[in-house]
């Protein structure tokens, strides 16, 4: 006869609660895990200790510089266009991606969420009053909707009226329905692109940025002021402070840090202007003030370059991503050939003076870019021909046809994942750290000495880079094309190309 003893079966319930922690921590953390808390109060109690557990390795794994990175992609079926310059936010476990510019200059106003859950691209049907394509826009998240702010575009889609426009209008996306509508403001801010936003209570901060210059038509300037805007009242006012500005500049990044101070990084005031200075902007009823922080490094080599790369926040911690360049000081930027192809996009007066050295003049045509990476005369010996380019522009909307078919055809993509390799190449990004946990205590901030570097993406500028829930997630962005080389076969004429690749860093998980 079988004893009592041998028909008992072993469950779940059964495990060791280090074992059952160990198998959730392998759950998504999005979905899967929130779930799991619902099975019982041993299961509440693991799951808790599985998310403090990955949340701590997550940030050792940041502390040390190692992290392991996974690409999702997809070559079959609709698919997000690649894009740089791009409007980045994220809102629980969706990841919202609107406009940006393809490698022409030309601008998207579209609309894509990435599930970070599932790993799926979705394009949402979406309905309402439609922001006008354009990039260098700031998007935030305010309540239950998401906030567009400013941006540039061309004027005309044709090559000889390509003069930017600026935009100061706000556009609120409704997270539950879906739809765009446009905000009415009782007074109005300048146009600008390039800045960054936060919003903080009822307020939305914009501080930086490209300005139109007072009476010079069609030339642009980096700005220092600070604008704000309030939810509540619907009115834009410029703040002043008690104190000195840092310098004018665009592309730089911008974190909360609590009710009463945010952080500005680095960012760039025109051509070999990369800054990598941190400051402190604290707002009270007294008065806001600026304070520059004190920077601390321990590696001899110089401060890595920063600009053009945004920054990430997570915890007490500042995670931006480069290749490794490093720099003493702003002439030595020019030593970055990818940030001065970036910065050679704008094309700044020859003969300006010493005052307007920053001014900004339009980019060139998509003809004599391509020209000019092919070391050819930017100017055409003869007249383009109108017929050619009919016959181009009909096969172009041939082609958006046939992509608006498959986009009914297909509402998500599910994407395969490529594990990147863990050695260190020359041509890969790597992790630089700053620890901003004694910013308020005592004035300074700190970038942590490089540990072992695992092997990030391939460089590139103009991404977006958010912090998801033990994860990094980044986006897009411009990346030199190594089979695009001319005939010279030469390093110096490779082709830009921008990425529609999400790259995911997290920690290496142990095993019991």
């Amino acid at each position: 006869m079988e004893t009592k003893a041998s028909k008992k079966t072993t469950e779940i319930s059964d495990l060791p609660d280090v074992v059952l922690e160990y198998i959730l921590s392998h759950l998504s953390i999005y979905s899967d895990l929130s779930t799991c808390r619902l099975v019982s109060k041993t299961w509440y109690r693991c799951v808790n200790s599985a998310i403090a557990k990955n949340r701590r390795e997550f940030k050792n794994s940041i502390r040390n510089c190692s992290v392991e990175w996974l690409d999702y992609s997809t070559t079959q079926g609709p698919n997000i266009s690649g894009r740089y310059s791009h409007s980045c936010c994220l809102y629980r476990n969706v990841m919202y991606i609107f406009g940006g510019c393809t490698i022409a200059n030309t601008t998207f106003n579209d609309l894509w969420t990435f599930d970070l859950s599932e790993r799926q691209w979705i394009r949402p049907l979406v309905t309402g009053s439609y922001p006008p394509p354009k990039a260098c826009a700031s998007l935030v998240r305010y309540k239950e909707s998401l906030i567009l702010f400013g941006g540039w575009t061309h004027s005309s889609p044709y090559p000889l009226h390509q003069d930017w426009k600026l935009f100061n209008q706000i556009h609120k996306f409704d997270i539950k329905t879906n739809r765009w509508s446009a905000v009415t403001s009782k007074s109005e801010c300048p146009s600008i692109a390039g800045h960054y936003a936060s919003v903080i209570n009822n307020e939305m901060i914009v501080f930086g940025g490209l300005v139109s210059e007072v009476n010079m038509q069609n030339s642009f300037i980096p700005s220092n002021d600070i604008w704000v805007f309030n939810f509540d009242k619907n009115i834009w006012r410029k703040q002043s402070v008690i104190s000195a500005k840092p310098s004018p500049r665009y592309g730089h990044s911008q974190i909360v840090l609590d009710d009463y101070n945010l952080l500005i990084f680095g960012g760039c005031g025109g051509p070999n202007m990369l800054f990598n200075d941190v400051w402190l902007l604290t707002f009270s009823d007294f008065g806001w003030c600026w304070k520059e922080m004190e920077v601390k490094h321990s590696d001899s080599s110089g401060l890595p370059i920063i600009g053009f790369h945004p920054g990430c926040k997570v915890e007490d911690l500042v995670v931006f991503l480069n290749k490794g360049q490093m720099c003493k000081t702003f002439e030595s930027t020019k030593e970055s050939p990818i940030i001065r192809k970036a910065i050679e996009r704008i094309h700044f007066s020859p003969n300006a003076t010493r005052q307007a050295n920053n001014r900004l003049q339009p980019q060139p045509s998509k003809q004599e870019r391509k020209q000019q990476l092919l070391g050819c005369s930017s100017k055409p010996s003869i007249r383009l021909n109108p017929r050619l380019d009919r016959q181009k522009q009909l096969h172009f909307l041939d082609k958006m046809e046939q992509r608006l078919k498959e986009l009914k055809a297909f509402s998500a993509i599910t994407l395969p994942t490529v594990k990147k390799h863990s050695q260190y190449s020359k041509e890969s990004m790597s992790l630089f750290v700053l620890d901003i946990s004694k910013v308020l205590s005592e004035g300074y901030v700190q970038w942590l000495p490089r540990g072992l570097q695992t092997k990030g993406p391939q460089e590139k500028i103009l991404y977006s880079l958010i912090a998801g829930e033990s994860e990094l997630i980044m986006f897009g962005g411009i990346q030199k094309n190594k089979s695009g080389l001319t005939e010279t076969n030469s390093d110096s004429q490779t082709c830009d190309i921008v990425s529609n690749t999400v790259h995911v860093a997290s920690f290496k998980r142990s095993i019991i």
